[in-house]
């Protein structure tokens, strides 16, 4: 997996917490939008603030359940 500076509590979380869409060849793409997110803020609490700064990234998950790739938004 290329990670790209995305730790693995961030993978775990977008995993746990993420928005799924269909990435195309049986892969997904993980997420946070607004509701993740807050799903989120309600289980973490006062803690989340510490993964802000990964608000922003996104990893696939190929169709075997590995992940490919974690990277940033643009």
């Amino acid at each position: 997996m290329q990670q790209r500076s995305i730790p693995l509590a961030a993978t775990e979380l977008l995993l746990d917490y993420g928005y799924p869409t269909p990435a195309g060849g049986g892969a997904t793409l993980w997420r946070f939008d607004r509701k993740s997110w807050r799903t989120m803020q309600s289980a973490l609490g006062p803690s989340v603030r510490a993964f802000e700064k990964f608000r922003n990234a996104y990893l696939i998950e190929g169709g075997d359940g590995t992940i490919v790739t974690a990277a940033w938004l643009h």
